[in-house]
C-alpha cells in the first residue's frame, strides 16, 4: 500500500500496487501538481478498502483524501501495521479468555511453536492454521486477517 501526497494541495492518495514507485510514475503522468511518495505499508486491496472506509469523512474524490487529518496516522503507521493488528487481535483474545498460546494451540490442533512464532511476528500463517485460529476464537480473530490480497 502507498500514500502519495499532492504537494501543496493538502491531498493524499491511498492505494495499493505491487510497486509503489511504478504507480507513482504513472500517477505523475496525469497529475497537474507535484506528487511524492509519503509512505509504503504492507497491504493489498482489503487493507486499502479498510483505510478508505476508516477515513471516508475526509474523502475528496476517488482515492484522494484531505492530508491534514490523515498525517498523524501516515507518519506513525509502521510498515507492518496490518500484520501487527492481526497478531494483536490474537494476543488480546488469548489474554481476554485467560488461556496460554500453548493451551490454545493444543485445544485447536495447531502446532504450539506456530502460535508462538505468529505472536513473535516471525511466521506467515497457512490457510489451515488461519481457519483453526478463527474457529478456536469463535470468529473473534477471522482468518482473513492473516492474508493480504494481491493486486
Amino acid at each position: 500500500m502507498y500514500f502519495v501526497e499532492a504537494v501543496g494541495a493538502d491531498l493524499v492518495r491511498i492505494g495499493h500496487a505491487r510497486s509503489a514507485a511504478s504507480r507513482l510514475e504513472a500517477l505523475r503522468l496525469c497529475s497537474p501538481v507535484e506528487l511524492r511518495l509519503l509512505k509504503e505499508i504492507d497491504g493489498g486491496l482489503r487493507e486499502e478498502t479498510e483505510l478508505r472506509e476508516r477515513f471516508a469523512e475526509h474523502l475528496v474524490h476517488d482515492a484522494w483524501f484531505r492530508l491534514a487529518p490523515l498525517r498523524d496516522f501516515i507518519e506513525s503507521a509502521p510498515a507492518d501495521y496490518f500484520r501487527k493488528e492481526r497478531e494483536t487481535a490474537l494476543s488480546r483474545w488469548l489474554k481476554d479468555n485467560g488461556t496460554t498460546p500453548y493451551r490454545f494451540a493444543l485445544d485447536n490442533g495447531i502446532d504450539p511453536s506456530a502460535i508462538r512464532k505468529i505472536l513473535l511476528h516471525h511466521r506467515s500463517v497457512s490457510p489451515e492454521t488461519a481457519l483453526k485460529i478463527e474457529k478456536g476464537t469463535q470468529g473473534a480473530v477471522p482468518a482473513r486477517l492473516f492474508f493480504k490480497e494481491e493486486k
